[in-house]
């Protein structure tokens, strides 16, 4: 199945690249050969990420087999989610930044798997990025009483309607931004609903602060 997936979905990113690569060799003018690698690098780019998610998508499929649960400190892995995203962030003109990681934040941990929390906080960065608006934040929120913590990515952009949010937890579902644009497989959010349920989680989707823009979470014990 793995290796359908792969084959199926890559077929088209390929062939296009190479299509770009031989117009461009066609046409040795400098403007039209820039013009190519920048697409190239666009295609390139994109069938890149469809190989991280297919893997994703292989590990979530296998993780429950072998899934090794540890005591995680979350500031540092949302931290570091938020750096590794800037320069995409900043070339799209989104202000990325994140909350509740302050002093206090330091002794929130959980039970859970490094490789699934950094999938997690990947793909939800990364959807919110390609269809949210110019203000992105990564939200660490502890809640003592209830011994439990919520992780979210929140966007200020035009969210998903009610009636989509759970189809578009599905595997390759996509939104009508993501068909308009052309990017994207489908499967973003489903790999992050996967890992959420392998941790012991479910994936919310809500509307963001004042009815605007998407709240996508997930609540986990503290350890």
């Amino acid at each position: 199945e793995f290796v359908g997936n792969v084959a199926h979905e890559l077929r088209t990113p390929l062939a296009r690249i190479r299509a770009l690569a031989d117009y461009g060799q066609a046409h040795p003018h400098a403007d039209v050969s820039q013009q190519q690698l920048q697409q190239i690098a666009t295609s390139a780019e994109r069938a890149g990420r469809l190989v991280n998610q297919l893997l994703d998508l292989a590990i979530a499929d296998e993780a429950e087999l072998a899934l090794q649960k540890e005591r995680l400190a979350l500031a540092p892995l949302v931290g570091q989610a938020v750096l590794r995203h800037l320069d995409k962030a900043d070339a799209r003109g989104v202000d990325l930044g994140a909350r509740g990681l302050d002093e206090g934040a330091q002794d929130v941990h959980v039970l859970a798997d490094t490789a699934l929390i950094e999938g997690i906080l990947d793909n939800l960065i990364d959807n919110a990025l390609r269809y949210g608006g110019p203000t992105l934040t990564v939200e660490l929120t502890a809640h003592a009483d209830a011994r439990t913590c919520m992780l979210a990515v929140v966007d200020d952009g035009p969210g998903i309607p009610d009636a989509a949010r759970r189809d578009l937890m599905q595997r390759w579902t996509q939104g009508r931004d993501a068909i308009r644009l052309g990017q994207g497989a489908g499967l973003g959010l489903s790999i992050v609903a996967r890992y959420a349920q392998l941790l012991g989680s479910e994936l919310q989707l809500e509307s963001a602060d004042h009815g605007r823009g998407l709240r996508a979470s997930l609540v986990l014990p503290l350890a």
